[in-house]
């Protein structure tokens, strides 16, 4: 009964974190535009590779065209072509224009959801490791990290690649734990 009292309580404390560091995070975010030429570009880039998706859709339906794949992409797109070397990035940039539509501060929106579950994964893995107290030091120690909120409100990429290096050290973690 205690044990269950002291995750709940643990929960209770990650979620009061995750409060704190969301309300940091989103703070003003719509009136930040863009800070960086890189998440300048990758919004670029996003962009291009969701109208290139849709060209490539509208080729697949059998609509005639004339010309090929390449030409029809760069004759309908305005986006940049990747070049930065982060296509991963972009798609998560896009699929977050899905739901968030595009404006300046969509890779800024993108990295700030990426920090947050980010401080749930540094909670999870450090649970798993060494138990609620220590993943809520370990949650809050992040969540309190200058440089961390500004790179999760930069539209960089560098927020979202630390996602998935840790929801595979996550996966790594359960899989040995079980």
């Amino acid at each position: 009964m205690e044990e269950t009292l002291h995750h709940r309580l643990s929960f209770t404390l990650l979620a009061v974190i995750v409060f704190i560091f969301s309300s940091l995070a989103f703070h003003h975010i719509n009136e930040q535009g863009i800070l960086y030429h890189d998440a300048g570009m990758n919004l670029l880039e996003a962009k291009f590779v969701g109208e290139s998706l849709q060209t490539l859709l509208k080729l697949g339906s059998g609509k005639p065209h004339g010309k090929n794949i390449w030409q029809e992409i760069k004759s309908t797109t305005t986006g940049v072509p990747i070049h930065a070397g982060k296509p991963g990035y972009n798609v998560i940039v896009w699929l977050g224009s899905l739901i968030a539509g595009f404006h300046d501060t969509l890779s800024a929106k993108v990295t700030a959801v990426a920090g947050i579950f980010g401080i749930v994964l540094v909670f999870l893995i450090s649970r798993r490791l060494s138990g609620d107290d220590s993943a809520i030091c370990s949650a809050a120690a992040l969540a309190s990290s200058t440089f961390y909120l500004v790179f999760s409100r930069s539209g960089l990429a560098d927020t979202v690649v630390s996602l998935f290096f840790l929801l595979g050290l996550y996966i790594y973690v359960r899989g040995r734990s079980s």
